[in-house]
């Protein structure tokens, strides 16, 4: 009831998914002509070009930011030893790491698998030192808790790996915004069990050619997701929708 009363009484709103907007049309009566859709995005002010012909780094696949239980992260623990298994000397990186219980459980998961050398929890990093890493990878990760809730979350670091041209092999829930979002930009790969993102993210690394591929599509989709081209046509309808102009 406290929801419905919100959305029936405020002017206009910003959802940053079209689940989100359908939501709140469908299930909380919002008037259509009073939302718009604005993505999480990313800034690009604070990303370099892309450059894709000099990495050097062995880290194959970066994980920006720490492991969390909303990410589900002992379960993609789990769909990358199946990776190692195939591939012994593939490595990932998770940035950003604070330790909590939830990271300790992570690193003991990692240890029991005997993964010490192929995962590297690095703390909070100076962001040239995390741009120049992100540039140096080839996969973007991202994967979230496989529960209804989910459908509707993008995270942001989705934008900044298209930002940095990487291409983002997903975990998470099937039917979700994040299946719609890399369906509709081609720019990753999309799985919803262990096995099948281990396939997919080691056909990706031994196939060049489609890496290749994928990383343009992602610098394609930033262009599209800039808060530079974004968040002037959002203003523009607030205001016309406020009558705050003609």
């Amino acid at each position: 009831l406290l929801e419905r009363f919100v959305v029936n009484h405020v002017d206009f709103a910003f959802v940053v998914l079209p689940k989100m907007l359908d939501e709140l049309v469908l299930s909380y009566g919002m008037d259509r002509q009073r939302t718009v859709v604005l993505y999480n995005g990313f800034d690009s002010d604070r990303f370099p070009t892309p450059v894709r012909n000099s990495r050097r780094s062995d880290v194959e696949l970066i994980h920006a930011g720490s492991p969390r239980v909303y990410y589900d992260s002992l379960r993609l623990i789990k769909a990358f030893e199946r990776i190692c298994n195939r591939r012994p000397h593939t490595r990932l990186v998770f940035t950003d790491c604070r330790e909590n219980p939830y990271v300790a459980s992570t690193r003991l998961k990692v240890e029991q698998l005997r993964l010490d050398k192929n995962v590297e929890f690095r703390g909070q990093l100076p962001r040239e030192e995390l741009l120049k890493l992100m540039s140096e990878a080839r996969i973007g990760i991202y994967s979230l808790y496989p529960e209804e809730s989910s459908r509707v979350l993008v995270g942001t670091k989705v934008f900044e790996y298209f930002a940095m041209g990487l291409p983002v092999a997903y975990l998470g829930h099937p039917g979700g915004s994040v299946d719609d979002l890399l369906l509709e930009t081609n720019a990753g790969i999309v799985a919803h069990d262990e096995t099948a993102f281990a396939d997919a993210v080691i056909r990706l690394l031994e196939d060049s050619a489609k890496l290749d591929c994928l990383s343009s599509n992602a610098r394609l989709a930033a262009e599209r997701y800039d808060w530079n081209k974004t968040i002037p046509p959002a203003m523009d309808s607030l205001f016309r929708t406020c009558g705050l102009i003609a």
